[in-house]
């Protein structure tokens, strides 16, 4: 080929070339960056970013989680823009409830109806507080592994829940506790933080002897513990006052309401997770206290303890 067609070709395909980078300047700007997601990560995989040749990192903190992250976000971007895109939302503070707080609490277990208590709850989403026995733990270690991996909260309600062995002496109770301790360490890998107690038949069982109770709580609490008795039930263990002709579903809810009416401001509900009917009415029991203008919490936002006794 001739120089001079030689030189004149070149011209014209620098031309186009030039053409063609000007017009991918023009017609395809930058994209930015989705920052809006709910959930940032903290690790990119930047062969599926955009192609951006000069970014800023920009560190989001997610106040929820605590944690921090980094978004990719070009120089060019607009700083206000930016400063909105990244800055965390506000929680919405959840409102008090109407009537305050119940903290609905499950004795006795676990047992073969814990997995149907955790599916109501669940439905539901109430955190509920299990006082659980020690040797129904060793039975059951995947129903107490399940109560804790749902969120609820683990409470002690001794070893044996044998009465006359526990409230024996002060050294008796402690060593029942050490007991508890153990089995539940077997199950889940620690002893639960919070170091809630519950005796069996309440603190003022009638198997305590008369003027030991004092030195009998100071064995518990010299552990750690906070004791809790309890202010409102379903009098599911306790049928004496059963009327004739009622069946035990009127009498288990009618307990229930009369018991709120007179308990105060201090609504602390037992129920036994062992008990058939309880699980069965466990789905009433939430939709009438939400109903009623109640909400649930459990007892480790409780400050203080609970007792009859003392």
């Amino acid at each position: 080929m001739p120089v001079k067609k030689l030189l004149i070709s070149t011209f014209v395909l620098a031309l186009l070339l030039g053409s063609c980078t000007h017009n991918a300047d023009t017609t395809n700007p930058i994209p930015k960056c989705d920052t809006s997601r709910e959930v940032l990560t903290t690790s990119h995989d930047t062969a599926k970013l955009p192609d951006i040749t000069e970014t800023t990192d920009v560190p989001v903190f997610i106040d929820t989680d605590g944690f921090e992250t980094t978004v990719f976000i070009p120089e060019t971007t607009d700083a206000a823009e930016t400063a909105a895109e990244t800055e965390p939302t506000v929680p919405t503070p959840v409102p008090v409830p109407e009537n305050g707080y119940v903290y609905l609490t499950f004795d006795d277990g676990p047992s073969k109806y814990t997995e149907t208590v955790l599916d109501i709850l669940d439905e539901y989403g109430v955190t509920a507080t299990f006082f659980v026995v020690g040797e129904s733990a060793d039975h059951y270690p995947e129903r107490v592994r399940a109560i804790v991996d749902a969120g609820h909260i683990l409470g002690c309600h001794s070893a044996t829940h044998d009465y006359r062995k526990i409230y024996a002496s002060p050294e008796a109770i402690a060593a029942d506790i050490a007991e508890w301790e153990s089995i539940i360490t077997d199950v889940i890998g620690e002893v639960p933080d919070e170091h809630l107690y519950r005796f069996p038949g309440g603190s003022n069982c009638t198997v305590i002897a008369e003027g030991t109770f004092d030195e009998l709580y100071k064995a518990v609490t010299s552990l750690g513990y906070r004791g809790f008795d309890w202010t409102c039930g379903n009098n599911d263990m306790w049928y004496g006052l059963m009327k004739e002709g009622q069946s035990k579903e009127e009498y288990l809810r009618e307990s229930l309401i009369n018991s709120l009416r007179i308990c105060g401001d201090t609504r602390i509900l037992l129920v036994h997770e062992t008990v058939a009917e309880t699980v069965d009415m466990l789905p009433w029991i939430i939709e009438y206290l939400q109903g009623e203008g109640y909400a649930f919490e459990a007892l480790d936002m409780y400050e203080g303890d609970f007792l009859f006794a003392g």
